[in-house]
């Protein structure tokens, strides 16, 4: 089922029993594939959006659970339930949560976990989106609404102490990461754009948004970015040892120098803006002019390097996947450095001597012709860019992808994302069936 470049302990795993095939395993180094059984014509689809570690080593992920039990909904829609989970360093499951907000029973049904986060403490906190009343707060979604988003909290037990569903009649938001600070504050950032609702029509271009909620669930004044006529969107956010609070994004300009373009804001823990960087020379390593298929750019997420005092971004420029460090105090961009063509970055974790963890796909087809999908990508860098080490592991002929990555104290890494492989290779109307499962792997061989 799982094939790697060398040998290596792999333990399936059933969320709805919590056992895996041995849970008197006790290495440092494993793989954990957990999953749903399947329903219908296709097999469930699960997958992991995020991971973060905590003080002791544990590992805290959530993503979608394919909790479909319809087999006519199986076949076309993507029905999920929020799964959160806290793992001990060895990947036994210490408790997990499933959120639900309804039966699911058509496309509208959606809820998934998008990014965790977890204090000094312990605590965790989730952020995600739902379609239904998640939060029994009697939240109905309003005509036209695309879907509410939620952030909650759970103690350091799994007990959950609140959950709060936010959202705007008239706004569709789309969030795509959350940080903490220090006192438990959560800043979560994406895009948004506003509509008619009456017609639906949409009203305005995409625009960055950033949210800050204190540690009780309450949300807070923080900044707004003003509306533009470009497409513009947060893609990640990061804080540092202060407090202060890093957001990068992508804009496609109305410019025709340079139409697709990153940017990198530092804001104080009040929303006072520090410093701004974007392009601004056609040269620029991490600007793009061309506009056609490879002209695209993309931040996929950040850090902060405490032992640089740098923040850093991962992202991909057409099919090539790029790394850049600005200064922490300045906003000048320091170095940015490329990785193998075809590969894709999801994903970055820094260690306590600054070097560089990144997860993502490892584009296979670019280099074995015939075998289609993609491998989960690791990537080591220095704190400098170099590159320290590289390995992929993955499914044959299946899109296997690292969506997230934890590094702890002790500079083990803990990579969280999907495989999707032959569901024991049952073929179904002429093709292989397939579903996906949502796969953690600790320091890979």
């Amino acid at each position: 089922f799982f094939k790697q470049k060398t040998a290596y302990e792999i333990y399936q795993c059933d969320w709805s029993s919590d056992v895996c095939s041995s849970d008197l395993f006790l290495a440092d180094n494993w793989t954990r594939i957990y999953g749903t059984e399947p329903v219908g014509p296709r097999g469930g689809s699960d997958y992991a959006t995020d991971i973060v570690t905590d003080n002791e080593g544990n590992f805290y992920i959530t993503g979608g659970y394919d909790s479909r039990t319809s087999p006519a909904y199986h076949v076309s829609n993507s029905m999920y339930d929020v799964i959160i989970a806290k793992l001990d360093r060895h990947g036994h499951i210490i408790w997990k949560d499933i959120l639900n907000s309804g039966p699911k029973t058509s496309i509208f049904s959606d809820d998934l976990g998008i990014a965790i986060q977890v204090d000094s403490k312990g605590n965790s906190y989730v952020m995600g989106k739902t379609n239904g009343d998640l939060s029994g707060e009697g939240i109905v979604r309003q005509k036209f609404q695309s879907h509410y988003h939620f952030i909650t909290k759970y103690d350091t037990n799994g007990v959950r102490q609140w959950i709060h569903q936010f959202g705007t009649v008239g706004t569709s938001d789309f969030l795509n990461d959350m940080a903490i600070d220090s006192k438990g504050n959560s800043y979560i950032v994406g895009g948004a754009f506003e509509y008619d609702t009456d017609t639906g029509k949409r009203t305005s271009e995409l625009n960055p948004v950033a949210f800050k909620f204190d540690t009780h669930g309450k949300q807070i004044s923080f900044s707004s970015f003003p509306a533009t006529a470009e497409y513009d969107s947060a893609s990640a956010v990061a804080m540092d040892l202060d407090d202060n609070v890093y957001i990068s994004g992508n804009r496609i300009s109305s410019t025709i120098v340079r139409p697709y373009e990153i940017w990198v804001k530092k804001l104080s823990p009040t929303g006072t803006p520090l410093w701004s960087f974007k392009p601004t020379l056609p040269a620029d390593m991490i600007s793009s002019q061309n506009p056609g298929l490879f002209g695209w750019i993309e931040t996929s997420a950040m850090t902060f390097n405490a032992a640089k005092n740098e923040v850093v971004i991962v992202g991909n420029r057409g099919d090539t996947p790029f790394t850049s460090s600005f200064s922490a105090a300045s906003g000048t961009l320091v170095r940015t450095t490329y990785g193998s063509w075809g590969n894709y970055y999801n994903a970055v974790d820094i260690d306590g001597a600054g070097s560089i963890y990144i997860t993502g796909q490892y584009g296979k087809n670019q280099v074995s012709p015939g075998n289609w999908g993609s491998d989960i990508l690791f990537s080591k860098l220095s704190s400098t860019g170099a590159l320290l080490n590289e390995a992929s592991v993955g499914t044959i002929n299946s899109r296997d992808t690292g969506f997230g990555i934890a590094v702890d104290a002790a500079g083990n890494y803990v990579i969280a994302g999907s495989v999707a492989g032959d569901l024991n290779g049952v073929p179904s109307n002429g093709a292989t069936i397939r579903s996906s499962d949502i796969v953690v792997l600790k320091n890979l061989p």
